[in-house]
């Protein structure tokens, strides 16, 4: 169905991430406008059952109360490249991971560096650069 009703996607889409945000007792109450275009733009193979399981996918993975484009499925923004569109290149798309990850590590981790290296995996040196790199914003 949205595959052929695209005007149906942003309806359906919210549907869905009301369904989950309460069913999965999340916070999480809207998509970004950027998000919203890359499901527009999405083919759905899977039609509305597959926006079903992306909708809540996104609901469940993502720390913020909004979905963005980083917590679609990779499969939502390939798709599109596919097509020959770039939602956003790789390396930006990267780079937002890196950083969204940097930050909510250090939030869980109320700052501290030392603890916020192990949650990442990385060394503390690793996480000191990422900081300088991006910033000392914390969100």
């Amino acid at each position: 169905m949205p595959r052929k009703r695209k005007a149906d996607i942003p309806i359906l889409a919210e549907h869905f991430l009301k369904l989950y945000a309460r069913e999965h007792n999340k916070n999480v109450h809207a998509l970004t406008q950027e998000a919203l275009d890359i499901l527009v733009k999405y083919s759905f193979p899977g039609n509305v059952r597959e926006m079903s399981n992306i909708i809540e996918q996104a609901v469940v993975l993502t720390r913020d109360e909004t979905i963005t484009l980083l917590d679609l499925p990779i499969r939502v923004s390939k798709d599109i490249e596919d097509k020959g569109e770039d939602p956003l290149k790789l390396e930006d798309k990267l780079t937002e991971i890196e950083k969204k990850s940097l930050w909510n590590a250090l939030g869980e981790t109320k700052g501290n560096k030392s603890a916020a290296s192990r949650l990442l995996g990385i060394s503390e040196h690793k996480v000191r650069y990422l900081i300088k790199k991006y910033g000392e914003k914390a969100n």
